[in-house]
């Protein structure tokens, strides 16, 4: 009998051992795209969900009002009796609408955050790369001091200092792995994936400008922008719940403060508008201006290959211009995502974002 269990615990074991791994590879080896990640996110995130239920929950209260409303009030002559009635429906009517924009706007926001959150992830697996190849160097200057060392053509100064660069050199690659895990762990908190899965993004990050008229993005903002649309709301609301107040002043008083809302909003939209605008013209500029510094470093590089070809540069000075040349990417790799993440806040504002999936 104990033989028996012993063997069904080994047994147990050895599965469970040949299990892990193979549980460990399906979350490394998993990919996701951008679009996925934003789906996932979208079905996941609980104040998505709240709000949809919160908004199934007031249309019952909506429909429930809107069966005692008997007419629409224009004026001040109307049944003093339905005043509640009125002031409940309108005010449930006002919230529903609030709320399912709000929803809309609150999903565009997400998927903002969630595209960041995956760009975060591409760009701290470059740096570590460009930590690796920035340590590889550092060990080759190294042992080139060592030798200068050994012959007496440096210092006990110079080789300290060079040991003190590879030990940096390795801090920085351990620096970046916790970076990439951060990423890792933020992208998957907001998608609901395990913490610890590591997925294979297929995207990469890309760079996409164009064209527009700053006036015309501030005239499309003011008419499709969530804020303003909001204000606009609630001081048509106003207008219509003032024939409710008992003191007709409050009514006109309350009505005239949500339309200073509306202008003070349609300000400020404005002004967020031509900031984002110029946002994103100056990231373009910017990631065009590094371009052609990587063009330049690029050809350097070919030069110094054809020269190494004959035995005239020694194998550092390659990799020096390669790890400037990885710095200059990764540099122009995070503007490409601020200028996506930039014109995407844009388009929030003037009603072109993007369907939705």
């Amino acid at each position: 009998m104990l033989k028996k269990i012993t063997k069904t615990l080994l047994l147990l074991l050895a599965l469970l051992i040949i299990a892990v791994p193979a549980f460990a590879n399906e979350a490394t080896d998993q990919t996701l795209t951008l679009d996925n990640a934003i789906k996932k996110a979208l079905s996941h995130n609980k104040s998505i969900l709240n709000a949809q239920l919160d908004i199934d929950s007031t249309e019952i209260q909506r429909d429930s009002l809107q069966e005692l409303v008997k007419y629409t009030p224009i004026d001040y002559n109307y049944n003093q009796d339905d005043t509640n009635v009125f002031k409940s429906y309108y005010g449930v009517q006002h919230q529903l609408r609030q709320a399912q924009k709000k929803l809309n706007a609150d999903k565009m926001q997400l998927s903002i955050n969630v595209t960041e959150a995956y760009h975060q992830v591409i760009k701290n697996n470059q740096l570590l790369d460009e930590m690796k190849a920035n340590l590889t160097l550092n060990i080759i200057k190294r042992d080139q001091v060592k030798a200068k060392y050994d012959v007496g053509m440096a210092t006990m100064a110079d080789l300290l200092a060079a040991d003190a660069q590879v030990v940096s050199a390795r801090a920085n690659i351990k620096d970046a792995e916790g970076k990439l895990d951060t990423a890792y762990g933020e992208l998957n908190k907001i998608t609901g994936q395990n913490i610890s899965a590591r997925p294979k993004l297929e995207e990469e990050i890309g760079f996409y400008p164009e064209e527009f008229d700053v006036d015309m993005q501030v005239t499309k903002a003011i008419n499709n922008s969530f804020e303003i649309w909001s204000a606009t709301e609630a001081a048509r609301t106003a207008a219509v719940t003032k024939y409710f107040e008992f003191y007709s002043d409050i009514g006109n008083n309350n009505q005239a403060k949500a339309n200073n809302t509306v202008e003070s909003t349609k300000e400020e939209i404005s002004v967020s508008t031509v900031t984002l605008c110029n946002g994103v013209k100056t990231l373009e500029a910017n990631y065009q201006q590094i371009e052609k510094q990587i063009e330049q470093l690029e050809e350097n590089l070919r030069v110094l290959k054809l020269h190494s070809d004959l035995g005239l540069v020694t194998k550092d000075n390659m990799l020096t211009v390669e790890s400037n040349v990885k710095k200059l990417k990764n540099t122009q790799l995070d503007i490409a995502s601020r200028h996506t993440v930039t014109l995407l806040t844009l388009k929030k504002l003037t009603g072109d974002f993007p369907i939705l999936l």
